[in-house]
Formats: structure tokens, sequence, C-alpha cells
């Protein structure tokens, strides 16, 4: 009888075991939808992504405009010498572009001789100088590192500015001055 009795059981499991097992699966319609769930969060994964990488991108670039004016300010404070050339200034310039922008950063000695020390691309990127500007010079003097802003197209020394760099959709505000000799990028387009 017990041999009996663990057959009927154990038959009996099985089938209860194939039932169980048979009912787990999923049908054809909650497949496409848990798919279509997916895909959905995977391409705004992806496009938002794709945005943030354009933002980096471009305060990247922003970014190497601000430091070339720290740099151009920290060697002319530190009065750095460059083999024999023993520069009376640094500057640093900018023009208005719309695409592929770039900046000289050079020095110049007591004879207006001078030696370019960068030259530096700025990609997918556009400066936007304020009004009746054409060309902006940034000149560090030495000892002090004292800052002079100079509006090219005008040939006249002006305080401060605000200068728009970005693309069509964001934009950051350099903002310059020469009083404070404070040099700050901000989140933006300029007010």
């Amino acid at each position: 009888m017990g041999q009996s009795d663990n057959g009927m059981v154990s038959k009996f499991t099985l089938i209860k075991m194939k039932k169980y097992f048979n009912n787990q699966g999923f049908t054809i319609m909650e497949l496409l939808v848990a798919m279509s769930i997916f895909s959905i969060l995977t391409t705004f994964v992806v496009f938002k992504y794709a945005d943030n990488e354009k933002l980096r991108s471009l305060k990247l670039e922003s970014s190497k405009i601000l430091f070339a004016l720290q740099k151009a300010e920290n060697m002319a404070i530190t009065g750095q010498i460059f083999a024999s050339f023993v520069p009376t200034s640094y500057e640093l310039s900018l023009s208005n572009c719309s695409d592929n922008c770039f900046y000289d950063l050079k020095i110049k000695d007591a004879n207006d001789n001078e030696q370019i020390l960068e030259k530096q691309e700025l990609k997918k990127l556009q400066i936007k100088l304020p009004d009746s500007y054409g060309q902006v010079l940034f000149k560090f003097l030495p000892p002090r590192g004292r800052l002079e802003i100079i509006d090219e197209a005008n040939k006249i020394t002006v305080p401060s500015i605000k200068i728009d760099i970005g693309n069509d959709d964001i934009f950051y505000c350099l903002e310059v001055n020469s009083i404070s000799g404070r040099i700050d990028l901000k989140n933006g387009k300029c007010q």
C-alpha cells in the first residue's frame, strides 16, 4: 500500500506541477506591451543623453575662453618669460563669429614684437559681442596683471564687457570687468 500511495502521490504531484508551469507564460499581447514601454523609455534616455552631450560640449568650448583669460592673467601676474622674449603685455582677442570661432593668445614686448602662444579653435560655437564691437582685445599688464578691455573697432578702452557665447539654443554669458578684475562665465544670455 505504501508503494501505491507513493505512486499516486507522484503522479498527482506531476500533474499539478505540469498545470502550474503551463500557466506561467506571457501572452503575445503582454510581451508587445512590455516591449513598447521598454522602447519608449529607451528612446527617451537616448535623446536625453544626446541633449546632455550637446550641453557638455558647449560648456567645454565656452570654458576654453574663460581658462585662456585666466591663463593670460596668471602669466601677467607671475611675469612669465619665454626664452629671451620679455613680455610687456599678455593679450587675448575675440571677434564676432557664427560658427567654428577661435581666439589668439599672444604676448608683446616693449618693441611691439609679438609671439602667438596659443591659437584655439572653438567648435560649433558662436561669439556675439555687444553691438558696434567687431573685435575685443583683453590686455593683461605685468606685474600685477592689470586688465584693459579694448574695443578694437572704435579704438577705445571700456571698463567691462558682456559677451554671449553659445549656439542657437544654449548660451553662456562671459562677463569681464577691468575695474574689479572679475572674469565669470554664467548660464544664459547676457542681460
